[in-house]
């Protein structure tokens, strides 16, 4: 059996406006998946609060029995009088929730920002078992709901134990625990020299800028092998930079620019990417011209995460991110790999400067520390990382895999409990 909203249910818009919320004892229910404290209520009672007017929320429904307070975001649901005898409100805030996307399509309007329409709510179709039912399907559901919480919680544990396992496997890398050492290779310190006398050259040409004085300190401690060295980030590059400071004029299509938000760990992400024209693109990459294998980092809001250039001549960027081009003899990926470590990213934690939101400015990436291997043990790291990292990312999709199949499970037997026909 199916009936109006309307037909059994009254209800009426929440009184509060969120900037208006002072903290006290009773719950105010917003559309937010978290409830913040009011200090005054304005309803003591059972109801269900459906978020229709906050567009990241629409369609979510709260369950609440006591005293409460509810945002002008929302619509509070109680039974008619009639009806308080014939419904289970658990049974419906579970029902409400499960047909979320098909009530807001069918209720919503507006474009820019949609919100439940109150004439369309009332008149949306919901199924009306007897009570019987509704209280039945809700032991069940709460029976199941108990059983897949367990999975869950195990399927975070395991995602959970990749992510160490991950980091372990970088921690051995960085160690030189995951290949055997080759006393024929040349030491890193004699590529460290090298790659200084170059550079000396390169600085004299005008070719690259003069370079600070770095003194490592020894501060952050770390077991490395005989032919190993500590060295900083400026030691092994030949040009660190971050993006235009300015703000660039971005069009529909053109050129990429790259932000915070498109450096992963996973790699370059420009489904959410910036745009500039082919003018500001050369008055870009002035300052920042990414080729194929420089190393990029996000250095402001979420800070440390790390990618290669896939790509030469196609990129430009903001300020929020900065480039490292390693010396042709840094292997680029043994690069990523040591500042996705956790040993650097401790460092990269501690040297960003947190106000508003983490910074990490230019003159503490040079000074970032890095275990330096031999190039030809760089190569052999990172063959063995790479790996490594698929069996990671085998465990990843089978834990994902089975976390969608739990979670499609549930779904079927909702699916099952909640079709018109009941």
């Amino acid at each position: 059996m199916k009936v109006k909203i309307s037909d059994i249910f009254d209800f009426e818009k929440g009184a509060l406006q969120s900037s208006k919320c002072v903290i006290g004892e009773y719950d105010f229910i917003t559309a937010s998946s978290d409830w913040k404290k009011h200090n005054v209520y304005t309803h003591e009672c059972e109801a269900l609060i459906i978020a229709v007017a906050a567009s990241g929320s629409l369609g979510r429904t709260h369950y609440v029995n006591g005293k409460f307070i509810a945002s002008d975001l929302c619509f509070i649901l109680q039974p008619k009088a009639e009806f308080k005898e014939k419904i289970n409100l658990k049974f419906y805030y579970e029902y409400f929730n499960f047909i979320k996307d098909d009530l807001v399509y069918k209720t919503a309007t507006g474009s820019a920002k949609k919100a439940i329409n109150k004439l369309n709510f009332a008149q949306y179709e919901i199924i009306f078992p007897n009570k019987e039912y509704q209280d039945k399907i809700i032991q069940k559901l709460c029976e199941f709901k108990k059983y897949f919480g367990i999975l869950n919680e195990n399927f975070e544990y395991d995602a959970k134990l990749v992510d160490k396992l991950r980091q372990s496997i970088l921690q051995d890398a960085i160690q030189g625990k995951l290949v055997p050492q080759n006393p024929n290779d040349e030491p890193a310190s004699e590529l460290l020299e090298r790659i200084r006398v170059e550079k000396e050259q390169l600085i004299k040409a005008g070719k690259i800028k003069k370079e600070k004085c770095i003194i490592i300190d020894n501060k952050y401690e770390i077991v490395i092998p005989k032919n190993w060295c500590m060295c900083v980030v400026q030691d092994i590059s030949l040009k660190v930079t971050d993006g235009e400071h300015s703000t660039p004029q971005r069009v529909n299509s053109g050129y990429f620019l790259l932000s915070a938000r498109n450096v992963t760990n996973q790699g370059l992400k420009l489904d959410n990417v910036d745009y500039v024209d082919e003018s500001e693109f050369n008055r870009i990459r002035k300052r920042c011209n990414p080729n194929k294998n420089d190393v990029l980092m996000s250095c402001s809001g979420s800070v440390g995460r790390v990618c290669l250039v896939d790509k030469d001549n196609c990129y430009v960027m903001v300020r929020s991110v900065a480039m490292v081009r390693p010396h042709k003899n840094i292997y680029p990926k043994y690069l990523v790999y040591v500042l996705k470590s956790d040993f650097l990213q401790k460092q990269i934690e501690k040297s960003s400067k947190i106000t508003a939101q983490a910074n990490l400015f230019l003159g503490k990436i040079i000074e970032l520390q890095i275990p330096l291997p031999p190039t030809e043990e760089q190569k052999r790291i990172v063959a063995r990382v790479d790996e490594l990292m698929l069996l990671c990312d085998k465990l990843e999709l089978e834990n994902n895999n089975a976390q969608k199949s739990s979670s499609d499970l549930l779904q079927s037997i909702m699916q099952k409990y909640f079709t018109p026909e009941v």
